[in-house]
């Protein structure tokens, strides 16, 4: 299980598959189970416990299964229909790589002394995720999946009130402790774009799906980490799904197989 996973479990799949491994069942959730930061070699600080965790299963056919061992370990924990909606309800790459960007001045200029969310996620700024958010619903469609928009998604998870994003942000007792990374060398950059935001806007290609705002964080955000975030993470080649049919995808999600 990886937690979380962000479609990494289609990876590991492919990955086994190369090398004539069968019968392994894989499974990742779409967020980490805590609100926490490590503060030292051997120390970490922890706001809460997320009690809304969607848990995803390659195979499908196997999901019961693991969420019965997983429910004694994890308040809450439920399952989505297959892999492919948990790796597409992942939080982080919808808020981080507009934040970090939107933000990428004053995370320079005071080295993250700053609350992120309390601070940092304006209305402007949750605009604009709200629009990234969007476009990610919409390749959730083109497989087949009613994905759970973000601001629902922090209510369910525990994070704050129901209300529309900046309400529900605003409202969140472990959020708005949260501070800004110390730089622009961040995961929420080196991890949010290339694997998560590339990852599905290579779905979205090859299923016919626009997503101009996502493209423009991913274009964006290269230049600010000095890499190409469109090539160093996660595409369909990588995930072992370039050129399925949305019918051979749903089929393989559910059964583990090809063809």
């Amino acid at each position: 299980m990886l937690m979380p996973g962000t479609l990494g479990s289609l990876e590991w799949s492919r990955i086994l598959r190369e090398k004539g491994v069968t019968g392994v069942t894989l499974a990742e959730v779409d967020t980490a189970p805590y609100v926490c930061r490590k503060t030292g070699p051997d120390s970490a600080i922890i706001w809460g416990e997320v009690t809304g965790l969607g848990l995803g299963v390659l195979p499908a056919t196997q999901t019961d299964r693991v969420l019965r061992a997983m429910e004694p370990l994890f308040r809450g924990i439920g399952p989505h229909p297959d892999v492919a909606a948990g790796g597409l309800s992942s939080i982080n790459p919808v808020i981080h790589p507009a934040g970090v960007l939107m933000n990428a001045g004053r995370i320079e200029y005071s080295r993250g002394e700053f609350y992120f969310y309390e601070e940092g996620v304006s209305p402007s700024v949750a605009k604009v995720v709200t629009q990234v958010d969007g476009e990610r619903l919409q390749i959730g469609r083109a497989l087949g999946h009613d994905l759970t928009p973000v601001h629902e998604a922090f209510h369910d998870a525990g994070f704050g009130p129901s209300g529309d994003l900046w309400s529900t942000i605003k409202g969140s007792l472990m959020l708005t402790r949260l501070k800004a990374p110390g730089n622009l060398e961040s995961r929420w950059l080196t991890e949010d774009i290339p694997y998560g935001l590339a990852a599905w806007v290579s779905i979205a290609r090859q299923y016919g799906i626009d997503t101009p705002l996502m493209n423009g964080l991913i274009d964006i955000g290269s230049v600010v980490m000095g890499q190409d975030g469109w090539t160093s993470g996660r595409g369909v080649e990588k995930l072992g799904i370039a050129g399925m049919s949305q019918e051979e995808l749903r089929t393989f999600l559910q059964t583990g197989q090809i063809g």
